[in-house]
């Protein structure tokens, strides 16, 4: 149901890393969109040295400065990410965010950042971001080899979508903005209780 609270989180080794409550906009079959506001509370792990010990403390922490809205197909690994600016409300970029497809849980949605990206301009101008932090990544292995043979494979599907406009680099969402009677919602308790291994 639209306007719904649910949470986003980020698992490796079966524990929680990241933790974003969002907005529910729409959950289909063919599409999943959640919105994370400006001022919303999460819990964020500083580096990835910590996720490749397994040992670590989620900070709490505020998102800030952009309005996110996530849109995620089932079984893609990746998910793309309009962003806007919270004050001005300027559409700042597209961001295809490389992880691991979305699971379900009782809480929201369990997924593991796999810190390679592609930042995407208004005018369709693309490029790679955190390259050097992937190659890194596999050293430690915080992104093993099957991962990265699954994202690499998955990149030249959603480089074409770019630059052929192809849906949802288009104007589709720009204008579009959440329901002012939406709340921000806060982290539930629970929030740490990992069922899945990832």
């Amino acid at each position: 149901m639209s306007g719904r609270h649910a949470v986003l989180r980020h698992l490796y080794g079966g524990r929680v890393a990241y933790v974003q409550p969002v907005t529910v906009v729409h959950d289909r079959p063919d599409e999943i969109a959640l919105y994370l506001a400006a001022g919303t509370p999460c819990k964020h792990v500083d580096g990835l040295e910590p996720l490749a010990r397994g040992d670590w403390t989620c900070r709490d922490r505020t998102h800030e400065r952009t309005d996110v809205l996530m849109l995620v197909r089932p079984d893609d690994w990746y998910a793309i990410w309009l962003m806007w600016w919270h004050d001005s409300g300027e559409f700042w970029q597209w961001y295809v965010n490389f992880q691991l497809p979305l699971e379900r849980t009782l809480l929201g949605f369990d997924t593991a950042d796999k810190t390679l990206d592609i930042t995407v301009a208004p005018d369709g101008r693309w490029q790679w971001k955190d390259e050097e932090e992937f190659a890194y990544a596999q050293e430690l292995g915080v992104v093993r080899p099957e991962e990265a043979r699954a994202i690499r494979d998955a990149a030249p599907r959603v480089i074409a979508d770019i630059e052929s406009g192809a849906y949802p680099f288009t104007e589709r969402w720009l204008s579009w903005r959440p329901d002012p009677r939406w709340s921000i919602p806060g982290i539930p308790a629970g929030w740490e209780r990992a069922a899945v291994d990832r």
